[in-house]
């Protein structure tokens, strides 16, 4: 999805599977490889595909469509923002079991809910929308009941600090961190000078490197945070390294996509990515 999320969308709607093929040649991934991925992500509701001769056409499903906005939002924006010390929990009622009980729990956990407790989950921000998307996606509104709370400032203070830690899992997050940044900071100096299809391969790997990185960051407000977070370092080094390809880059994904790119789309799009008032 990675190649669907930063390359494709930003250009259009729907796509050839030749289009996919020719896209992941660069990556030096096969086109075996390329159709069993793109049926697997049909069976799963990411992907659509219709006929026309002996071709295909792939596009997003509303939901996949929604995932990927979510997604987008995750990648491209810094996420730890002010926050006014209030905690969003859900609380699942006994009768909520098997696939929808398991498939609200991966929704809950992409947006960076935290288990606290058996069938009590939160996560210090509203996230109302997405919230509101995941339990009717998951069907799951009836059996889960949503609570706003705060801690008291004077009561638990180290224990909400070990609390956050722990479930949130914060120490494995920041060597996940600090392994992105040692992996992708070399290529930091000479990544303006790179070859159009050597800056669209090394876009690809950024985002999907830190995309895997995100799948484990509950993106906590600054104040519940340890000092020198590696990932502010981690968010400003893929900035860079964006901005830094992202112009060869589309000279190649636009030759590739041709009467399918949509280069005008595609700016306004990609402004959006990575904007220069996020910087730390």
């Amino acid at each position: 999805m990675t190649l669907w999320g930063d390359v494709l969308a930003p250009h259009g709607d729907e796509f050839w599977l030749a289009t996919l093929i020719e896209l992941a040649q660069a990556l030096a991934i096969n086109d075996r490889l390329v159709r069993t991925t793109a049926f697997r992500l049909s069976q799963e509701g990411w992907l659509t595909a219709r006929r026309l001769g002996r071709q295909s056409r792939y596009r997003l499903t509303p939901d996949g469509e929604r995932r990927v906005v979510r997604a987008d939002a995750r990648i491209y924006l810094r996420g730890n923002r002010d926050w006014d010390g209030k905690w969003t929990l859900l609380l699942f009622e006994p009768s909520l079991t098997g696939s929808r009980y398991l498939a609200l729990c991966d929704e809950l956990r992409w947006q960076g809910f935290a288990e606290f407790a058996p069938r009590l989950y939160g996560h210090p921000a509203g996230q109302g929308l997405a919230v509101s998307e995941i339990l009717a996606s998951t069907r799951t509104r009836a059996e889960v009941t949503l609570f706003q709370a705060s801690a008291e400032d004077a009561f638990g203070k180290a224990a909400l600090t070990t609390l956050v830690s722990r479930s949130f899992e914060l120490a494995a997050l920041a060597r996940r961190y600090l392994t992105f940044i040692d992996d992708f900071a070399p290529a930091l100096e000479n990544c303006r000078e790179l070859q159009d299809i050597a800056a669209f391969a090394l876009r690809v790997r950024l985002v999907h490197a830190y995309r895997r990185v995100l799948l484990h960051d509950p993106q906590l407000p600054h104040a519940l945070l340890p000092p020198e977070w590696p990932g502010h370092r981690a968010f400003n080094l893929a900035r860079a390294l964006y901005g830094g390809v992202i112009e060869a880059s589309e000279r190649w994904i636009e030759g590739v996509l041709q009467g399918d790119a949509d280069a005008k789309r595609a700016r306004l799009r990609l402004a959006e990515r990575f904007p220069i008032t996020q910087a730390a």
